[in-house]
């Protein structure tokens, strides 16, 4: 079974996401009780942005 993280790497259609596809579903475990949450996030390293929209798009109420 998929995760949410993994289908919105396989759908991205914005800047490249320079991430090991692997990797998803650790991020996912560790991070799912902070989905629906008004969180802050930040990413360092984000080479060529493809994650932020990732990131943006699995947490909608994160702070911008």
């Amino acid at each position: 079974m998929g995760s949410e993280l993994q289908a919105l790497y396989a759908n991205n259609h914005g800047e490249v996401v320079d991430k090991w596809s692997l990797y998803f579903s650790e991020y996912e475990e560790v991070l799912k009780e902070y989905r629906n949450k008004p969180i802050k996030f930040l990413e360092i390293g984000v080479q060529n942005g493809g994650t932020l929209d990732i990131w943006s798009n699995y947490f909608p109420l994160a702070k911008r």
